[in-house]
């Protein structure tokens, strides 16, 4: 279980074996930056869905509009 209090983010990681990726699956409620209709997401995925989640944080609590964070 993968838990992210700041972000409002609980997800559940599913460790891979081998060659395999390892994937997460986000917990309802989740973000709206988590699409609806994918409910499995790559770490990569992930990562640039979190980061724009702390992103619209960042807007919300200075109000400043710095968009989408990038890798």
């Amino acid at each position: 279980m993968l838990r992210i209090p700041a972000l409002y983010v609980v997800a559940l990681w599913l460790h891979a074996q081998g060659e395999r990726e390892d994937m997460i699956i986000p917990m309802a409620p989740a973000p709206q930056e988590f699409n609806s209709e994918q409910t499995v997401y790559t770490v990569d995925e992930f990562d640039e869905a979190l980061r724009n989640v702390a992103a619209r944080q960042a807007e919300l609590a200075t109000g400043i509009d710095e968009g989408p964070l990038t890798a």
